[in-house]
């Protein structure tokens, strides 16, 4: 019951039909027989008390994730040379028979035929724009020498490949966001550094805007500074191009003179 409580709210959360502890059983069960990557516990409670199931996992569990897709793959593909052959068989007996020859000759078989392959070509179409593909080059599926079981199964795979691609896509965009925020701010922080030390604040916005544009697209080279060397040969470059302001080293010089100068009156009065 617990697998079946988290299972469900998993469903609800992606707007998928819940299921039944019936189904769930079946589930388990073949996760056991058929696709093998469990080891099943049977414990059966007793009269109209059901029987509780308890799993253990055979592999780790992304190699149990690989063995199940594959499986479903490979049952996929299984499917679709099933539906190949049958195809073509059918085309035999179709040119083999003379009955069929002089069937298709009838003008109100043909008249039939013309009238299927528009009502094929509506629903294929009315189909292929429910699935709201984002590229263009999907139409050709439309075109394919095919029957519209075909069609329908390359639609789908093609969508489910989409959606994947997509998905991967927002992921990985969202994650480079995040480190282009990091990389933001260390540059940031080395420029409040340098400033301190009284580096020119004007130059040093300037030559780190240039090395945010070089490093937006692989960050981690700026990040991960323990273990690249990209920081510090950048603060090191700081160091040699950009230059300290002027006025702390002419006050400093003025100070000296004061001093030296005081220095000299008071030597003069004794």
């Amino acid at each position: 019951k617990n697998i079946l409580y988290y299972f469900n709210e998993n469903l609800k959360r992606n707007g998928l039909t819940t299921t039944t502890l019936r189904t769930m059983q079946n589930y388990l069960y073949k996760l056991e027989k058929v696709l093998k990557v469990t080891t099943n516990y049977y414990q059966h409670m007793g009269v109209n008390c059901g029987t509780e199931i308890y799993y253990k996992l055979k592999y780790p569990k992304k190699e149990c994730y690989q063995k199940i897709n594959k499986y479903f793959k490979e049952r996929k593909n299984s499917r679709f040379k099933s539906r190949v052959n049958n195809h073509f068989k059918d085309d035999v007996s179709i040119n083999g028979s003379v009955n069929s020859v002089e069937c298709l000759n009838n003008k109100n078989n043909k008249k039939e035929e013309r009238k299927n392959n528009q009502k094929e070509k509506y629903q294929l179409r009315n189909y292929f724009n429910n699935c709201n593909f984002k590229t263009e080059e999907a139409l050709s599926i439309l075109n394919l020498n095919a029957d519209k079981n075909t069609k329908v199964e390359a639609m789908n795979i093609l969508k489910q490949n989409e959606i994947a691609l997509i998905k991967r896509f927002s992921i990985k965009k969202s994650c480079i966001k995040e480190k282009q925020n990091t990389l933001k701010n260390i540059l940031n922080n080395t420029q409040k550094e340098f400033e301190q030390n009284g580096y020119n604040s004007e130059q040093l916005k300037i030559y780190l805007q240039k090395v945010y544009e070089i490093y937006k697209f692989k960050p981690h080279f700026i990040i991960e500074n323990h273990k690249y060397s990209d920081l510090n040969n950048i603060k090191r470059k700081l160091e040699k191009s950009i230059e300290r302001k002027k006025e702390n080293s002419q006050q400093n010089y003025q100070n000296l003179k004061a001093n030296i100068f005081n220095i000299l009156i008071e030597r003069l009065k004794k």
